[in-house]
């Protein structure tokens, strides 16, 4: 029986890491050239990490954090790690 629960206590905590883990980064840098590129580039992110540039983006999307447009982005979760993904490389 534990081993029954463990199993399924693990099954939804690797499923709830997968999108983090499966960011793409070429999808992220057609989506920031796309919607973002006016603006911002991958080299204004240099040394930012990932995750970081991901909370940035997801404060945005809630309009938590005031973005120049004055209105929250229309971005899912994948492509603000997508996104997050590409500027943390810096654009190289």
């Amino acid at each position: 029986m534990k081993k029954l629960s463990l199993t399924a206590l693990a099954a939804p905590l690797a499923l709830w890491t997968l999108p983090g883990a499966a960011a793409d980064v070429d999808a992220g840098k057609a989506f920031a050239e796309e919607h973002c590129g006016e603006c911002h580039y991958a080299e204004d992110w240099e040394g930012e990490s990932a995750d970081d540039i991901a909370a940035l983006l997801k404060g945005v999307k809630t309009g938590d954090l005031k973005h120049k447009s004055g209105e929250p982005k229309e971005m899912t979760d994948t492509d603000i790690a997508n996104v997050a993904a590409y500027w943390a490389t810096g654009g190289e």
